[in-house]
């Protein structure tokens, strides 16, 4: 039940970031934010691919370095753990970044955090003509723990 809630909920926050211009944190803290997170959820308008091919995630640690946010990620890629670090600079408001180095220019926003227990993030990003959306939901360890 619990699963279908969280789906639900994901499902709608897709579709209110979709139709928000201007998503995101006005009085976002960087270094507030830095932190190790566990992406727990995620729900996108990306194409099911066969065989799966999509990175499953499963902790980023963020760090504030200058003006960048570094981000290093470990994740299971085809049974075998990959660890990736890439470094977004600020854009154009608060809460939102870009990945410049990756195909098709990332744009990421923090669309809501509370900054000790969980995180929405939304990343955008073409691919070909076509738009696409996916929104994270992370959490703490702490968090992890209490559950």
């Amino acid at each position: 039940m619990r699963g279908k809630a969280l789906a639900g909920l994901l499902g709608l926050l897709v579709v209110l970031v979709a139709s928000a211009e201007e998503m995101g944190l006005r009085d976002f803290n960087a270094t507030q934010f830095s932190g190790l997170w566990y992406e727990i959820a995620l729900a996108s308008n990306l194409e099911p691919q066969t065989p799966p091919q999509l990175k499953k995630m499963g902790a980023v640690l963020v760090e504030r370095e200058g003006p960048y946010l570094t981000l290093t990620s470990v994740s299971d890629h085809i049974n075998r753990c990959v660890k990736e670090t890439t470094q977004a600079v600020k854009g154009d408001a608060p809460g939102k970044f870009k990945f410049p180095k990756e195909p098709g220019n990332k744009d990421v926003t923090v669309v809501a955090t509370d900054y000790r227990t969980y995180a929405i993030v939304n990343v955008a990003f073409q691919k070909g003509r076509t738009a696409h959306s996916v929104l994270k939901l992370y959490m703490t360890c702490v968090n992890l723990l209490r559950s």
